[in-house]
């Protein structure tokens, strides 16, 4: 079984100097499997769930068009979900999408124990992160690295680990969060933010 953890250094193992690791984020990796095992842990920020996808859906993304508004839809999962798949096909996104929508949705929902969601798909371009809350947050770069994570603050300044196209990163609500997501401004990579109310 594949795993990666992250844990912030306490102390920096060039000077010595200690490290903001207080506000690093603890972050697990791996198969879905391992992914849904790491949810009930408490000491973790985020789980990435670093799934495959099929060769058709890289090929869709790489040839999308996203448009340069945000789709932002809240309600019901399948209030969301009849709305998405309309909107989806509508605005020229890939055809895969739709259906991935709805089962990341169906995911993060029984998840959470929450038949509630806020979906948010957009672009670097557009930006439009929702604000934080709910039981369970859900973030998706589709197709493209232009998205990560604030991983800590070396002397040069902060760094960014990058997300694999595709995967899902699950972010279970805490007091105080310390993922901080962010996108390349530039990009016009499709992104999806989901959030279990």
């Amino acid at each position: 079984m594949f795993a990666i953890e992250s844990w912030p250094d306490g102390q920096d193992m060039l000077h010595g100097m200690a490290s903001l690791s207080g506000q690093v984020p603890h972050v697990r990796a791996g198969n879905l499997e391992d992914t849904l095992a790491s949810l009930t842990r408490q000491d973790l920020d985020m789980v990435i769930w670093t799934r495959q996808p099929p060769q058709s859906w890289v090929d869709a993304m790489r040839e999308a068009l996203p448009p340069l508004e945000p789709l932002s839809l809240s309600g019901t999962v399948e209030q969301v979900m009849q709305a998405a798949q309309a909107l989806v096909s509508e605005e020229g996104y890939p055809d895969f999408l739709a259906e991935d929508l709805a089962h990341c949705a169906s995911l993060a929902a029984a998840l959470s124990g929450s038949n509630r969601i806020s979906l948010v798909l957009t672009t670097g371009v557009a930006g439009g992160q929702p604000e934080p809350g709910g039981r369970l947050s859900l973030f998706c770069a589709y197709g493209h690295d232009e998205a990560g994570w604030n991983s800590g603050k070396p002397f040069t300044g902060p760094r960014l680990t990058r997300f694999a196209p595709f995967s899902l990163a699950f972010m279970p609500v805490r007091d105080e969060s310390r993922v901080r997501i962010d996108l390349d401004k530039a990009s016009l990579g499709v992104v999806l933010f989901l959030r279990a109310d």
